[in-house]
């Protein structure tokens, strides 16, 4: 399973009122999808899938990093935006993820769109 894949599905599972499923979107948006400044969507691209630890020049760790980009809808269903995005990567955390980065609100000048970009980071041991 690729790293986008996994944390979408990790996503998916939190069950948060506010992420539809069919928004969290993996590595391609379509047309539609770049253009929708009504619903929030969330975008998932693989950032860092490389070695993480070595011994015994045999890697033992795995170290993938995600970059999340929540695209705001212009009507959001949630009392305040920070508080939602905080308790989504508690409960990232909580799901094997850390969060790596987490960069400032901007806003899209010409649409009004509030966008937040999260890096999270995984560590995977091979055996």
């Amino acid at each position: 399973m690729m790293p986008v894949d996994m944390l979408a599905k990790n996503i998916i599972s939190i069950n948060l009122p506010w992420i539809e499923p069919a928004n969290v979107i993996c590595t391609n948006m379509t047309a539609d999808q770049k253009n929708d400044v009504d619903n929030t969507i969330l975008f998932l691209t693989e950032a860092t899938n490389q070695p993480a630890n070595y011994s015994n020049d045999t890697i033992k760790r795995w170290q993938l990093v995600v970059e999340l980009q929540i695209f705001w809808g212009s009507e959001p269903d949630v009392d305040n935006i920070q508080t939602a995005e905080i308790k989504l990567m508690r409960k990232i955390i909580d799901q094997g993820w850390l969060v790596e980065q987490s960069s400032p609100h901007t806003t899209d000048p010409d649409t009004g769109q509030i966008t937040k970009t999260i890096y999270l980071i995984r560590n995977e041991e091979i055996k």
